[in-house]
């Protein structure tokens, strides 16, 4: 627990510090990498009849609990609706829009799905790595490379 602690306290100095360099308020900074980070957990998740994809959330302060209800045409076969996440994501989280203050508010990226947790943990041919771990990862490295460029 206390590593996980140290990760989000580094990870918010990282960001503060790249919000300065790039002179962009927070607001806008944290609003970017979220969108950003959601874009990427939803298009690394693995795509049956596409429930698992559709079942990414967004909440800040306090977690969204919704979960998309199950396919009832199972006939229409594997793949056959790709599921793919919303051009725009502000769209479909008001909670986040432009004028959103978002200030010190905890911002929530949850999937409620029942096997969500075996698709992050390897158990589909499609995202053998797990979906947010590597966005995680990706997202860290691009603050990184950002703030050694500025």
């Amino acid at each position: 627990m206390a590593s996980n602690a140290s990760n989000v306290i580094a990870f918010k100095a990282d960001l503060e510090q790249f919000a300065e360099k790039a002179e962009m308020s927070m607001n806008k900074l944290i609003r970017y990498i979220v969108l950003n980070l959601w874009t990427k957990i939803t298009e690394r998740t693995p795509v049956d009849t596409g429930r698992a994809r559709a079942s990414w959330n967004l909440g800040v302060g306090a977690i969204d609990q919704k979960v998309p209800s199950k396919t009832s045409k199972k006939s229409e076969g594997k793949n056959k609706t790709k599921g793919s996440p919303p051009k725009s994501p502000e769209n479909k989280f008001p909670s986040i829009s432009k004028g959103t203050d978002l200030g010190s508010k905890p911002i929530y990226i949850t999937s409620n799905l029942e096997y969500i947790q075996y698709l992050e943990t390897g158990h589909s041919k499609q995202a053998v790595g797990g979906m947010v771990r590597i966005s995680i990862a990706e997202i860290e490295v691009e603050i990184s490379n950002a703030l050694s460029q500025l």
